[in-house]
């Protein structure tokens, strides 16, 4: 095909969001980002340690006591350098956490003084209190998870990870050890995403930076692609993304690339639309236009809001961090009719599972096989769109795969 007139990225000047202020000292800022980190791990190390030995050990508990003495501490911190945006939930949910890890830490000094053997042991002997305390930890802990997200002053998706962590751990007591692992290694990740973030900003000194304005080729009737760099804003998810393109490339034996994500505009006789899949962050979906659901990584766990995604067609909606989108965007149809048409096509997208291949294309589902499945039911030819130079788009094909099965890839050249 060849795109719409005007193919060359259309680029508006450089424009980046506004960064919310932390809360707190710079010294408070890292002091807490780094406990929560090295804390995390020693946890997480912790649990590996018990699972291999089948047990408790002096060492090994000693290391628990430590990292679980230093939770109320950083989980105490986390609601100073996210006040005032913190709601009171948040910071009464967090106190409760912190509260619970206060016993918890009480428990295993408990086990190092009596010398006791395993973790069904300790539950026998303080059977009420790890009880209630257990039952604590896991409402405190999703609804602080909930009010780090809504704060948006760090990245959201560690408040998220932390609320199917703790869900995780408590629904996997009875399953074998490695699923408790992942269940723990959630959990720690999300701390240790927020440790990270503090880290990596600068700070409550920080001044916000000069909104995006919107360029005249966001408003005029047509379809704009866009390039968004996988993890923008979001470092710990950039470093995750590297680290599975790194072992991708050393499998599939070629060179490294960047990771992009997609997302889509169309502009109508009705307005300016966002076309996106993104992780569900509340339950008001119908402010954001969304008109479908599906699992994440697996079909049981589409029960839980954590494990589902959500396709918007959001009107006046906005692209998360659509100042970090490189050669975008691109003009894939100029036509308000096609544009049209896309919108028309939004509900019919097919939702497999996200990060799995059931559709047997060899790639995985995600938000760029949405993308390429939409351009391709209206006739632009996704074979021929490619991410920018040393990019990679994982999911594309699945999404032109599915299409063409489902005979809606017209072979139409052009999108005018």
């Amino acid at each position: 095909m060849s795109l719409a007139p005007g193919l060359m990225p259309l680029m508006d000047g450089p424009a980046d969001p506004p960064e919310p202020c932390l809360g707190g000292s710079r010294s408070t800022q890292k002091v807490v980002g780094l406990v929560a980190i090295v804390a995390s791990v020693l946890y997480f190390a912790s649990d590996v340690v018990e699972a291999r030995q089948e047990g408790f050990s002096k060492g090994q508990l000693w290391l628990t006591l430590v990292a679980e003495a230093a939770v109320p501490i950083f989980v105490v911190g986390l609601v100073v350098v996210q006040r005032p945006r913190l709601s009171r939930l948040g910071v009464l949910s967090a106190l409760a956490y912190a509260y619970s890890f206060v016993v918890f830490t009480g428990t295993v000094a408990y086990a190092l003084l009596h010398g006791t053997k395993d973790y069904e042991t300790l539950v026998h002997d303080l059977g009420a209190v790890m009880l209630i305390h257990g039952a604590v930890m896991v409402v405190a802990g999703v609804a602080f998870g909930d009010a780090v997200r809504r704060a948006h002053v760090l990245p959201g998706w560690t408040g998220v990870a932390l609320m199917a962590g703790v869900v995780f751990v408590a629904l996997a007591q009875r399953l074998p050890d490695n699923a408790l692992l992942v269940g723990a290694g959630v959990r720690d990740l999300g701390f240790a995403g927020m440790g990270f973030a503090l880290l990596a900003r600068r700070g409550a000194t920080s001044a916000p930076r000069t909104p995006r304005s919107p360029s005249v080729v966001d408003e005029l009737p047509g379809v704009n692609l866009y390039w968004l760099p996988l993890g923008a804003g979001a470092h710990v998810v950039r470093i995750s993304g590297r680290v599975f393109e790194a072992l991708s490339a050393s499998y599939q034996r070629r060179p490294r690339r960047d990771l992009y994500h997609s997302a889509l505009e169309a502009v109508t006789t009705d307005g300016r639309f966002v076309i996106e899949m993104t992780p569900i962050p509340d339950r008001h979906g119908l402010e954001r236009g969304v008109v479908a659901e599906g699992p994440v990584g697996a079909r049981w766990a589409r029960r839980f809001r954590v494990f589902r995604y959500e396709i918007r067609r959001w009107r006046d909606g906005e692209i998360a961090d659509k100042s970090a989108a490189v050669s975008s965007p691109i003009r894939v149809a100029d036509n308000v009719v096609v544009a049209q048409r896309l919108l028309d096509s939004v509900p019919l997208v097919p939702t497999p599972v996200w990060g799995r291949d059931e559709l047997h294309a060899h790639d995985m589902w995600n938000s760029n096989s949405v993308t390429a499945w939409l351009l391709a039911s209206i006739g632009v030819d996704a074979e021929a769109i490619q991410p920018p130079p040393n990019g990679r788009a994982p999911g594309w094909d699945a999404g032109r795969l599915a299409a063409k099965r489902l005979g809606l890839s017209t072979g139409v050249r052009t999108a005018r």
